[in-house]
């Protein structure tokens, strides 16, 4: 759950520019890690797609987003524009309410460092996560990668466990 948090730390969200599209392409032969992560049966059609995320006209965040195809029927590039979680509300009736996400220092592969405009020796924050819905159905798998030089994150903790808090498959 980490595409809108832009506006959360005061930077105005520019025009994302959308990546790679695939409407409901099935998880590749033996792909068995999206539909592990999304906690569906192998095969099933998924949509998988990359945007990067500006903020004030500068590029943030290279997001990888993949998510079952049957919650999001007839989702296109151009539905990407702007908030996924908004659009998930307003056209889907989808409301994520949790998440689970993993968050470790990396460098940046020479393609994304590309996106980012960053050398591939600037170390970067990537976090992978799942959303869950209202149903406590598996919304969605992300993996992020930020800039380093203009990201710091908060993390809340909790003293009791709860069962998305010991997820597997991130």
């Amino acid at each position: 759950m980490a595409g809108d948090d832009r506006v959360l730390r005061g930077h105005p969200p520019a025009r994302d520019a959308a990546g790679q599209h695939d409407a409901g392409v099935p998880a590749p032969e033996g792909g068995t890690g999206p539909a592990r992560r999304l906690r569906m049966p192998v095969g099933d059609p998924i949509i998988a797609f990359t945007r990067l995320r500006l903020a004030d006209g500068l590029p943030m965040v290279v997001e990888r987003t993949t998510l079952p195809a049957a919650y999001v029927p007839g989702l296109q590039a151009e539905d990407l524009n702007g908030s996924l979680y908004d659009l998930l509300t307003s056209r889907y009736g989808i409301d994520l309410v949790s998440g689970t996400s993993r968050l470790e220092p990396v460098m940046p592969d020479a393609k994304s460092a590309g996106w980012l405009d960053i050398p591939t020796t600037q170390p970067c924050l990537a976090i992978h996560g799942i959303s869950f819905d209202s149903r406590d159905r598996v919304l969605e798998y992300t993996s992020a990668l930020y800039r380093g030089d203009r990201y710091a994150f908060t993390t809340e903790l909790r003293t009791t466990p709860t069962r998305r808090a010991t997820a597997k498959g991130l």
